[in-house]
């Protein structure tokens, strides 16, 4: 399954999922979007998700330009959007991040909540990040935030852990769960850690599967690196 494929069924309850890790989401609208208000230029957001993020900055007067691959997000974002009053604020963009294009070059890009994990491979990271440079203003700025990759607490996810009940789209009830299933390659700085997430499905008592993977970065060792690596303009 593709990415936005994989991201087109996670929309069905992106919600459920964000609103069970609140208390790693719930700092983002005001970091981010403090960002976009304060930025003078054009802002991006790659990965909007059900734009719970740039919406926030809509709502104070800031147009935000809002990037991803899934269909199903790009219309729960709309549709978010459509609600808050705010879609004029909003330009919505179906495109990978290795591939998008921009009217002008932005002054703020961001990636927020992990997303860049979506880039499994480190070349597609690589290639992410040559293309976002290109799309950004001399001294523009790529802010984001990427999870640590914990051997310790990867293992104690290979079992299900509830997240959330809910109620699915049919007015039925149903459980999500999710799954870990961490792995990692030899010679390299990052681990991998795929994620699953299940749900009761409308059509059969059976349960719904999303397989996701995501990679980590592994912090280096004091040996490797004995200064602390400073974030710098592109």
């Amino acid at each position: 399954m593709s990415e936005a494929k994989q991201l087109d069924s996670l929309a069905a309850f992106y919600d459920v999922w964000v609103a069970s890790a609140a208390s790693v989401m719930d700092p983002h609208p005001a970091f981010y979007g403090g960002m976009y208000v304060e930025t003078e230029g054009p802002v991006v957001e790659l990965g909007v998700g059900n734009g719970r993020i740039l919406i926030e900055a809509a709502r104070q007067g800031k147009h935000v330009i809002g990037v991803d691959c899934s269909t199903g997000m790009l219309e729960l974002c709309r549709s978010r959007a459509a609600q808050a009053g705010v879609a004029d604020k909003l330009t919505l963009i179906q495109a990978d991040f290795r591939d998008f294009e921009l009217a002008e070059p932005a002054a703020l890009i961001s990636i927020p909540f992990h997303s860049i994990g979506h880039l499994v491979t480190l070349d597609d990271k690589r290639a992410a990040l040559t293309h976002i440079h290109s799309q950004l203003r001399p001294g523009g700025r790529l802010v984001f935030d990427h999870f640590v990759y914990d051997p310790k607490l990867a293992a104690q996810h290979r079992s299900p852990v509830f997240r959330s009940e809910f109620k699915a789209p049919s007015g039925r009830d149903a459980l999500l769960w999710a799954l870990g299933a961490p792995s990692s390659e030899p010679g390299q700085t990052t681990g991998t850690q795929n994620h699953r997430a299940h749900r009761a499905a409308d059509e059969s008592p059976a349960r719904f599967s999303l397989f996701a993977p995501l990679r980590f970065s592994r912090p280096r060792s004091p040996s490797r690196s004995s200064s602390p690596r400073r974030s710098r303009r592109l």
